[in-house]
């Protein structure tokens, strides 16, 4: 496991830091607070991380452990199985008084544990004195870190690069697709105990479904798990409830579109 000793003398080799942090917020602290010259990612979902790790180095990842839906210990547990995470400083990110986070975070391999909010001074110091690249003399850019634009939940306009808006209706295609998407979570559960090879073809093509009804931050979902399994991962049933809470999140957007939606004039 790399210690803090480590961190330090890494620092001439170029230090990378990941984020993953859903409380917007938090989040935003955590890049003020890094410095300036630590080269940074900010990751949307605990799957978007666990996929980059397929075939990504990071020295230093910092995550919430108790992600909405998520188990918290699997998910740490996993972030070190992972070919990037094994060797990381892992910070986890806990609740104010959640004691047993603080030991469960441990126990699942974090290096360090800090309290949202309670903890944001040490958190800052320790940050600036294990993270501080030296900026050459020349360079007066600082790096700003900047979290990945989400993709819409739905959006409609995007079905007009599939189809015809005037020969199908979208809300033919939006209709259709509410009932591919109780189907997908139908699957999830035979889906997760799957060999590899076999859930491919239908995380694809639920991932094309998506695209071509307007779903496209769902769309970008279902590709990352799909690419973490061609790239030699594996699905992770500590994830599974972030995955049906975006197809939650879709559904009910859609559905909102349904009902708000004006009938095709003519």
């Amino acid at each position: 496991m790399l210690q803090l000793a480590d961190v330090v003398c890494a620092r001439t080799a170029g230090l990378r830091v990941a984020i993953f942090e859903p409380a917007e917020s938090w989040c935003q602290w955590l890049q003020q607070a890094l410095p300036a010259q630590a080269g940074a990612q900010v990751f949307t979902s605990a799957q978007a991380l666990l996929a980059a790790l397929q075939a990504e180095q990071f020295e230093i990842l910092i995550v919430a452990f108790r992600p909405r839906d998520t188990d918290g210990f699997a998910w740490l547990q996993a972030l070190r199985a992972s070919p990037g995470g094994a060797g990381c400083w892992l910070i986890a990110c806990i609740g104010a008084g959640d004691v047993q986070g603080a030991s469960l975070a441990r126990l699942a391999g974090a290096s360090e544990v800090y309290c949202k909010v309670v903890d944001a001074h040490s958190l800052a110091q320790d940050l600036v004195q294990r993270l501080a690249v030296p900026e050459p003399a020349t360079s007066t850019t600082r790096r700003r870190l900047q979290a990945p634009a989400l993709p819409a939940l739905f959006d409609p306009f995007a079905m007009h690069e599939w189809v015809a808006g005037e020969v199908i209706d979208e809300r033919f295609v939006a209709f259709s697709f509410l009932g591919e998407m109780v189907d997908h979570v139908d699957l999830l559960t035979s889906l997760y105990g799957m060999p590899a090879a076999l859930a491919l073809l239908p995380l694809e093509a639920f991932a094309m479904a998506s695209q071509f009804a307007g779903a496209l931050r769902l769309a970008q979902y279902t590709e990352l798990v799909r690419a973490e399994l061609h790239a030699g991962g594996h699905l992770h049933p500590e994830l599974r409830g972030e995955y049906v809470g975006l197809i939650g999140e879709t559904g009910r957007e859609i559905a909102t579109w349904l009902l708000e939606r004006p009938t095709r004039a003519g």
